[in-house]
Parts: structure tokens; C-alpha cells; sequence
């Protein structure tokens, strides 16, 4: 009993040396709990203030400074005490990696609840009335990237299945928001079909900005789609630097379109003809002639009178 007990008191000593030992977050910074709430209020007051309709870019800078300053108000810290301790962050890409999975979950969550991603994708379904829409994402629809690997890209990759038919249109869509203490932005999109044949299609996109990006590709050809796959990427021109530098990629989407395989009816086609056929009779007789004799015919075709 007595050996028992005697292991028993090393195992609590043992754990609470693990305990110690631990590395924690120095207490003149802001603790990940706490700071995960400042940074959803923050995210949040920045769409609000990029969504008032501001044209001119001073006013809207002017705007979310109010916003951001409310924020740090309602939390009970300064800019300063905000900025250093995400500087503190950003040098342990471990630890803001971690409050941001949490933070973006947590967005898309309420994000869901609201029926935000149901409503996005209605928005897009009027685009072809009679053709086929559908967000085919497969991924998380909010990520963070900051330019230090492996956190400084986002990658997708869809083979060809069910999903994909001949003719069809893709279109990549997301928000960006950039939490930056100096330096220029530069994110970096793309969009890629691999068609049947292995040839390849791009669209590539450049952000310096928070704001609404898309891109689209479209099976032109009717090839037939192999695979789809893109990025989004944060580069970092200084990569010495340790200044904070963060882009939340948000609402990601990947419509596809299918173009519509309804053809016109008789009674549209005979509606079509008698509008050309009108458009021609309101033509003043010297337009008609002028028009008919600007052209002559040849073996195979017309050409232009010179």
C-alpha cells in the first residue's frame, strides 16, 4: 500500500512538472481565448464597414477605423496592446493557425445557421434559367493564409465524375479581408480545367485588396472536363519580415453552370423571323439598296465592294 500510494504522489508530481513546463503565452499579450473573440468582432466590423457603399477610398479607410476602434473598445484593449500581440502570433504560426481554425468554423457555422450559403448560391441560379447551377465546394468555405509555410496556400483539386458535363461553365468566387501592418498585398488566385484532350485552361487573378474576386473558365469546345483545380496563395515580398500579415479568404464557391440544352420552340423561331423581317421593312428603301448592293456574289461566299 505504502509503494502504492508512493507511486500514486510521483504520478501527480510528475504531471503537474508537465504542466509547468508547458509553454504558455507571456501575460503582457492578449490570451488566444480572448483574443479569438476580439479578432470575430474585428472580421465582422470590417465587412460591415467595406459594405456601406463608400466610392472613395479615404472615406472607407476613415470607416473602418471607427468600426476597428469600437471593437478594440467593446474588448477593453488598445491598438497597441492588439498589434503587438499579433505580432507575438504571427511569429507562432502554430498558435494563430489554431484561434483562426476555431474562428473560421465558428463563422461558418453562424454562416450556415443564417442560411447564408443556400441564399449565395440562389443568387447565382438566375444567371441561366434554363441550364443547371450548383455549388460543387467541397472545402472549407472560410481559411486563413499568411505567407509562412505551409500556411500560405490554399489548394483544391476535383477529378472529372458525374458532376461535370460537356459545355459546362465554372466559376470560382470568395471575399478577401487583409489584416496587414505594412507592406503590399499580394494574393495570388487560380482557376484550372484539364480537359479530356489534357489540354489545360487558366485564369489567374491578382488581390491587393479586401473585396469580391471571381474567376471562370468555360469548356468552349465541349472537350469534356478531366479535372478542375486552383490555389490561393499569399506571397510575401520580404521574407525576413515578421510584421503581421494575414488574408481571410471567405464564402468560397465553385458554380457550375451547365449550359442549357432547351432549343428554341417553332412558335419562338417564327417570332425571331418576323422581327428581322420587320427591322428589314423599317429600313428607308435608299438603306435597303445601299445594303444590297454592297455586296456581289463570288463562287463560295460574298465580298465587300471596294
Amino acid at each position: 500500500m505504502k509503494w502504492l500510494k508512493g507511486k500514486s504522489v510521483f504520478a501527480v508530481f510528475l504531471l503537474g512538472m508537465i504542466v509547468a513546463c508547458k509553454p504558455s503565452i507571456p501575460r503582457k499579450y492578449i490570451q488566444p481565448d480572448k483574443m479569438e473573440k476580439i479578432l470575430y468582432d474585428y472580421h465582422l466590423a470590417q465587412g460591415i464597414a467595406q459594405s456601406g457603399g463608400f466610392f472613395d477610398s479615404h472615406e472607407r479607410e476613415m470607416n473602418e477605423n471607427i468600426y476597428r476602434d469600437a471593437v478594440f473598445k467593446k474588448h477593453g484593449v488598445t491598438k497597441a496592446e492588439f498589434d503587438s500581440s499579433m505580432v507575438y502570433y504571427f511569429r507562432h504560426t502554430d498558435k494563430i493557425n489554431s484561434i483562426y481554425e476555431r474562428l473560421t468554423k465558428r463563422l461558418s457555422n453562424e454562416a450556415m445557421a443564417l442560411g447564408a450559403s443556400v441564399s449565395d448560391v440562389n443568387k447565382l441560379i438566375t444567371i441561366s434559367n434554363t441550364g443547371d447551377t450548383a455549388n460543387i465546394w467541397r472545402g472549407d468555405r472560410e481559411v486563413v493564409i499568411i505567407p509562412i509555410a505551409p500556411y500560405n496556400r490554399m489548394t483544391f483539386c476535383y477529378p472529372a465524375d458525374s458532376t461535370f458535363h460537356e459545355g459546362d461553365k465554372l466559376m470560382l468566387n470568395f471575399d478577401t479581408q487583409f489584416l496587414y501592418q505594412d507592406g503590399s498585398k499580394d494574393g495570388v488566385a487560380l482557376l484550372s480545367i484539364k480537359f479530356s484532350n489534357d489540354s489545360v485552361a487558366n485564369r489567374v487573378t491578382h488581390m491587393s485588396s479586401s473585396s469580391s474576386y471571381t474567376l471562370q473558365l468555360t469548356d468552349e469546345k465541349h472537350l469534356g472536363i478531366k479535372e478542375v483545380k486552383g490555389f490561393v496563395y499569399l506571397g510575401n515580398n520580404d521574407p525576413k519580415s515578421t510584421t503581421l500579415k494575414i488574408m481571410f479568404v471567405k464564402n468560397l464557391q465553385l458554380i457550375r453552370m451547365r449550359e442549357s440544352r432547351v432549343k428554341p420552340s417553332k412558335q419562338e423561331e417564327e417570332i425571331s423571323g418576323n422581327e428581322r423581317r420587320i427591322q428589314k421593312d423599317s429600313m428607308p428603301p435608299s438603306s435597303r439598296r445601299l445594303q444590297a448592293d454592297s455586296v456581289r456574289p463570288l463562287r463560295g461566299g460574298v465580298q465587300l465592294k471596294k
